[in-house]
């Protein structure tokens, strides 16, 4: 049986508020991107957190209503959020449970595990997600402890937590009438969507180096190990430039265009565009870059992992890593191979906006993780029917006449009838009474 089920999509970062619409067509449970948008964040959002909740929230309608344009109409009724910010990590969490006899373990004994690990208390925090790490059976690692039998059980959890008013804020800025279906991690999403099986499995680190926050994920045996967010990114470099007695937007222009993260003691100080030298721009990128790919290598260190433990080496996204060399210089502080990420390859994407741009990679990402825990039941989309247009029609209307005009028209037409009559009467008797033979 053929079905189509809509999913819509908002993912708040630093830069701009980016939309997206998704299609799941069963029963092959395609995915494809129909259309994505995005506007703007001005100062409405810092380091992933929102501060302006108006500012957000008009930045947010104009997002949704450009979407609803691009399906011709269609309401979004419901809608799935990302969560993001500075303040969000993970916490190693131990959950130990001890059976009087050997017993089976069942879906419910994981969910009691997972229950108890969201019970971390953090004053100024809430438990956003538990994801498992690794379980142990009697003292033996399995991968899929339900259907095992034994006495011990015990997990290694991550519990995601972050600032309380994150996630207040975000049911702030969403219109009233517009359900908000789940507010899904950000990293968790874009970890499960674009990382491989394979570079879960042998160690990856993945950083989203974004506007104002740097987000490090590692995995390692198919498991996220570790996350953390630094409040350093890409505009650190661009308003280092500034001082160069440039605006923002310009300053962002030169970083892209003439900056880059590699120091290259031959950078000329001939070269000059609207008088700054490319070693004027290159001493701040060059600076600003070392301090963030230093910061991203401490991580490790952090997560009691050693760089030759990660097979898969490094993935990159984000705005920043666009950034002339920085990929180069994150090559050399880690020692580990890096690569800049793509979309899911399972996912059909249809809008040449994104096809174009690796710039919406954490929206979609959002809207796979939500087409896979999606009700079958629901859809974020409602089509409104245009109502028909009224037929024109092409026969003139015939003149509407008073009975007294009707009346008068007949009584006229009479007349006229009686006096040609009459004149015949008066031409047949005049020829009678000459007796002309002659016709």
């Amino acid at each position: 049986m053929e079905k189509k089920q809509y999913i819509a999509a908002l993912e708040i970062g630093s830069s701009k508020i980016s939309g997206v619409i998704a299609l799941k067509e069963y029963p092959e449970g395609n995915i494809s991107i129909l259309a994505v948008e995005e506007v703007p964040t001005s100062e409405s959002v810092r380091y992933g957190c929102i501060k302006n909740v108006e500012e957000a929230k008009h930045c947010i309608a104009e997002v949704l209503h450009r979407l609803e344009n691009r399906m011709n109409g269609a309401k979004i009724n419901s809608i799935y959020m990302n969560l993001a910010g500075r303040s969000i990590r993970n916490v190693t969490t131990q959950v130990n449970r001890h059976l009087d006899v050997e017993t089976a373990i069942t879906q419910e004994t994981i969910n009691s595990l997972l229950q108890e690990g969201r019970q971390v208390s953090m004053k100024g925090f809430d438990v956003l997600d538990v994801v498992p790490r690794r379980f142990m059976v009697d003292n033996v690692e399995v991968k899929k402890p339900v259907g095992t039998f034994g006495s011990d059980i015990s997990a290694t959890l991550n519990t995601i937590v972050g600032k309380s008013i994150i996630k207040t804020n975000l049911h702030r800025v969403i219109d009233p009438n517009i359900k908000v279906n789940d507010i899904i991690i950000t990293p968790l999403a874009v970890g499960n969507s674009i990382l491989s099986f394979d570079e879960r499995q042998l160690g990856c680190m993945l950083i989203d180096f974004g506007a104002e926050t740097t987000t490090i994920s590692i995995y390692k045996n198919d498991a996220l190990i570790y996350l953390a967010t630094l409040p350093l990114g890409g505009r650190n470099i661009t308003r280092d430039i500034m001082s160069l007695n440039l605006l923002e937007d310009k300053a962002e222009e030169l970083k892209l265009s003439i900056g880059n993260a590699m120091a290259n003691d031959n950078a000329s100080n001939s070269i000059q565009v609207e008088g700054i030298t490319v070693a004027d721009v290159s001493k701040y990128v060059v600076a600003r870059s070392g301090e963030i790919a230093a910061n991203i290598n401490e991580q490790l260190n952090y997560a009691e992992i050693k760089a030759d433990e990660l097979g898969s080496g490094i993935v990159l996204i984000g705005g920043g890593s666009h950034l002339n060399g920085f990929i180069e210089l994150l090559e050399k502080t880690t020692k580990l191979k890096v690569r800049r990420g793509g979309y899911p390859s399972h996912v059909n994407i249809l809008d040449t906006k994104a096809q174009n741009s690796n710039s919406y990679i954490q929206a979609v990402s959002i809207a796979v993780q939500a087409a896979e825990s999606i009700a079958p039941d629901s859809n974020c989309l409602t089509q409104i029917e245009k109502k028909a247009e009224p037929v024109q029609s092409t026969t003139k209307p015939a003149l509407e006449v008073s009975t007294e005009d009707t009346e008068k028209k007949k009584e006229k037409t009479k007349g006229k009838l009686s006096k040609l009559l009459t004149g015949f009467k008066n031409i047949f008797q005049e020829g009678e009474d000459d007796g002309d033979d002659n016709y």
